[in-house]
């Protein structure tokens, strides 16, 4: 058996979730590359990220840290 890292072993989740057609039905799910076993990869998000106030300001804060760093 070959060892792979555990970086390249996510990359192969990765792919196979994005080419695979076994995954279609997860569309607005959360991926969670921690869980054991594949049919758990897909749950329900941290509440906060369902919560339109709390997208709106991470948006603004990403927003303001993406211009400091490209207008310089």
């Amino acid at each position: 058996m070959i060892n792979i890292g555990h970086q390249q072993k996510r990359a192969c989740i990765l792919y196979d979730i994005a080419t695979s057609h076994e995954y279609n039905n997860n569309t607005d799910k959360y991926f969670d590359n921690d869980k054991g076993d594949r049919n758990e990869y897909f749950t329900s998000a941290h509440p906060d990220a369902y919560k339109e106030r709390k997208i709106e300001i991470l948006l603004i804060k990403t927003e303001k840290l993406l211009k400091s760093f490209f207008n310089k």
